[in-house]
């Protein structure tokens, strides 16, 4: 799940022309809130289509391993 946060904040941080930052690691418990953090950042930062494609890639992803 962190993974998952992690790089959708890094589609975020490119579709705004930002460097990249990891994002901090807290306990499993705030993955759910960083997730809607970085997920709004996202869709906030209006990426191309495709970046949306893969974002909603790696969110399907997740949801089926978990």
């Amino acid at each position: 799940m962190y993974a998952l946060v992690q790089r959708l904040a890094e589609y975020a941080a490119d579709a705004e022309h930002l460097p990249c930052r990891p994002v901090p690691r807290e306990a499993d418990v705030v993955l759910p809130d960083q997730l809607r953090v970085v997920s709004d950042d996202l869709v906030a930062a209006d990426p191309p289509a495709g970046v949306l494609a893969e974002a909603t890639a790696a969110v399907d992803e997740v949801r089926h391993t978990l």
